[in-house]
């Protein structure tokens, strides 16, 4: 039977991430996952293959999501630390290799690798970051997923063109979505992810623009549209902090949605955190035309 952990005081998550995120955790988990994903081609492993774990791939992105989870709600109460840095860097490592030599054209690689980016960047590994987001230029990736990638690349530019192409898109506007709610034959879910990708561009326009001007303010402009996000998002789905999934010792918590709009969270977290090293930061910044 499954214990449901509910984690609130830094203690407490700092505790759960000296269990989980110790070299060798979960039955060395990480190193089986590097082999496992070097020893892969195409997506399948080779016949000659040595045992690696069955169900593997879930375990990893179990793993990947609880680590994640864990460092940023410690992250947004003790700021970047050893114990936080430690955590997304296990985290991308698990993520990477869910990505490694991955299955053509997996809807769920792009996904990934973005993920895996975000997760070294807090880490404080931006080169691997940039050349994890290398690959991904014809990824499966939505509008939201592509725009974060751009800002950890720090393609401004193209952030900048991005998001107001998106934003500016009659596809996208208020008529179009009325049209499609309106119309029994369209999944409401196609609504809302259009809704969920604009606030996720609007809130990096936003930043952008903060970045360009000096104005503090709008950097809580971009929260507060993170904020809608989160606020938009569906239930959160179930991770696995105790064994290997499928253990009977396992505990569980909410972690977030194993869907895009966890990068939603990710980047509330990422801006609420560093507000005030952004407020500093942007107060030194010449003012762009």
């Amino acid at each position: 039977m499954k214990r449901q952990v509910i984690l609130e005081t830094i203690e407490e998550l700092q505790l759960l991430l000296d269990e989980i995120a110790v070299d060798g955790a979960r039955g060395r988990l990480l190193e089986r996952g590097a082999a496992w994903a070097l020893f892969r081609q195409d997506g399948n492993l080779p016949e000659d293959a040595p045992p690696l774990g069955d169900g593997i791939e879930t375990d990893l992105a179990e793993y990947g999501f609880s680590l994640l989870r864990v460092a940023l709600s410690l992250r947004e109460r003790t700021g970047s630390t050893d114990y936080t840095r430690r955590a997304f860097e296990r985290a991308a490592r698990a993520f990477e290799a869910l990505t490694t030599n991955a299955r053509p054209n997996d809807p769920q690689t792009g996904f990934y690798r973005v993920l895996g980016a975000a997760a070294y960047h807090l880490a404080s590994y931006s080169a691997i970051a940039y050349s994890l987001l290398r690959p991904v230029e014809n990824a499966n990736l939505n509008a939201a997923e592509r725009a974060l990638s751009l800002l950890i690349v720090r393609d401004l530019s193209g952030l900048r063109t991005m998001t107001r192409n998106y934003i500016q898109s009659d596809d996208h506007g208020d008529a179009s979505l009325a049209r499609m709610l309106e119309d029994d034959a369209t999944d409401p879910n196609e609504a809302l992810s259009i809704v969920l990708n604009a606030t996720v561009c609007r809130a990096l326009a936003f930043f952008d623009f903060a970045l360009q001007t000096g104005d503090a303010t709008l950097v809580e402009g971009a929260a507060s549209c993170w904020q809608q996000v989160n606020g938009l998002r569906p239930r959160p789905a179930r991770c696995y902090y105790g064994g290997l999934s499928g253990s009977a010792e396992a505990s569980s918590t909410t972690c977030g949605d194993i869907s895009p709009s966890s990068i939603a969270t990710y980047w509330t977290a990422r801006i609420r955190g560093s507000l005030s090293e952004f407020t500093r930061a942007l107060r030194d910044l010449p003012v762009c035309a």
